[in-house]
């Protein structure tokens, strides 16, 4: 996916149109069918997909290169913390709660582990890590996406944010003594 087709509006709609329609028909969805629903010409429909069964990966991709370029955002922002880095993430996965909510009724978990872990560098920055953190890193960023998965079960609702926060924080907390434990957490140096 190009980053034109990215920054494209008509591409946005047109996208969650299919997405859509694809929930909608779930396993009997056709190019055809699909095309008819959203009001564009099949050529369009496969001017975007390959085939339908590549709307849901194509569709996690796209949000997932969005995110990217927020968390390049973020790695600039010097006087970020560790609360702020995982409230601008949720803030991001409420502004885009269409999307993510048909992702978790397609079960998916794997985009969030892949977004919490894309946070890994700037993580490690606040925290003064050094040395291979690859391995924790991916334990507990399947236990943080948990939480964000069970969060959008309910819907995603506003009021319940602070409260994931804090579970989201509590993860992070016990990440930060194993790793003190392992001694490859530089004290003294986290903000």
């Amino acid at each position: 996916m190009t980053e034109k087709r990215l920054s494209n509006g008509c591409f946005r709609k047109i996208e969650d149109a299919i997405v859509r329609a694809y929930f909608k028909y779930k396993g009997h969805a056709s190019a055809r069918r699909m095309s008819s629903e959203i009001g564009v010409a099949r050529r369009t429909f496969y001017h975007h997909h390959k085939a339908v069964a590549y709307v849901i990966p194509d569709y996690e991709e796209y949000i997932y290169k969005r995110y990217c370029k927020v968390v390049l955002r973020y790695l600039k922002n010097s006087k970020m913390t560790v609360k702020g880095l995982y409230e601008r993430t949720l803030i991001f996965i409420l502004r885009e709660r269409k999307v993510f909510k048909i992702l978790v009724r397609a079960k998916d978990k794997e985009i969030f582990s892949r977004m919490v872990f894309r946070l890994k560098d700037c993580m490690d920055e606040l925290n003064g890590l050094h040395g291979n953190t690859k391995g924790i890193y991916e334990i507990y960023s399947g236990e943080i996406a948990e939480i964000i998965f069970l969060w959008g079960k309910e819907g995603f609702p506003e009021g319940r944010m602070e409260g994931v926060l804090d579970d989201i924080v509590q993860v992070t907390l016990a990440m930060r003594v194993n790793l003190t434990k392992l001694n490859v957490y530089r004290v003294g140096s986290a903000r």
